[in-house]
């Protein structure tokens, strides 16, 4: 007996293939929504709107931490770390 995947509906599968698409996108800017919307060829807004939608948001805030977004100085170098003493 040949065994078949779950049906899954059009909307279903583009849903699936946006979001890889986004977290790759994610990824690869370090979680910088802008630059993926960029690469993506959307909107910020659109990208924004879409992470929240295919539940990436929650992703996304696990995934990268505040240190992970260190501000950069001009050259690009990130700043170090403030210590507390």
């Amino acid at each position: 007996m040949t065994r078949f995947a779950p049906r899954r509906t059009l909307a279903e599968a583009k849903d699936d293939a946006a979001r890889e698409a986004i977290r790759a996108a994610l990824v690869e800017h370090s979680g910088n929504v802008r630059r993926a919307a960029e690469q993506l060829d959307v909107s910020y807004a659109q990208a924004q709107r879409e992470t929240t939608r295919l539940g990436l948001r929650a992703w996304l805030d696990g995934e990268y931490t505040r240190a992970d977004r260190q501000p950069q100085n001009r050259t690009g170098a990130r700043r170090p770390a403030k210590s507390d003493t």
